[in-house]
């Protein structure tokens, strides 16, 4: 450790990047940037550092659903919602027609 002369953020310091920090004794907490490091019930102040970054997918769920995919395609959302409405419709049929048994 006395090779280490980076200074990792403290309770009470706000997270410039989103991602899972540790602190010295293996607590993991996620932050988004802007919040703030908490303080340790116990142990009061403790140092954190950047363990991993946030997937994008986990703040970002539109860009995964149809309606996000039909709009950069330029495809009409409704019609979208069309084709899953005859598919579950479909779906529906199928199941009536085997009196609910699969």
């Amino acid at each position: 450790m006395a090779n280490d002369k980076e200074m990792h953020p403290m309770s009470g310091d706000v997270a410039e990047t989103s991602g899972v920090y540790q602190d010295n004794y293996g607590h993991e907490v996620e932050l988004k940037a802007g919040d703030e490091f908490p303080m340790d019930p116990q142990l009061g102040k403790v140092d954190y550092r950047l363990v991993s970054f946030p997937l994008e997918d986990k703040y970002e769920d539109e860009r995964h659903t149809n309606e996000g995919a039909a709009a950069k395609a330029n495809i009409p959302v409704s019609a979208v919602n069309e084709k899953e409405k005859e598919a579950r419709e479909s779906a529906r049929l199928k199941h009536r027609l085997h009196g609910g048994e699969r």
